[in-house]
């Protein structure tokens, strides 16, 4: 599996502290939960629903910044 790097941050939603997940590759692939993993965890699948989907229509999948 491509390992991209995923950056978080603490963001706040109406008085609730949420965790925003984002990586560099997928500016449109946000998101959140309030623990930090889990919105990691979310990122994660988000991510390979996409590469699933390029693959399944034999679109190039983005390789990792600086890779």
């Amino acid at each position: 599996m491509i390992e991209f790097k995923i950056t978080t941050s603490v963001i706040n939603d109406d008085g609730q502290d949420l965790f925003e997940a984002r990586v560099a590759e997928f500016p449109h692939l946000i998101d959140y939960h309030e623990d930090e993993q889990e919105a990691i965890a979310l990122l994660t699948e988000s991510i390979e629903c996409v590469r699933q989907d390029c693959a399944e229509r034999n679109n190039p999948f983005p390789i990792p910044i600086g890779n």
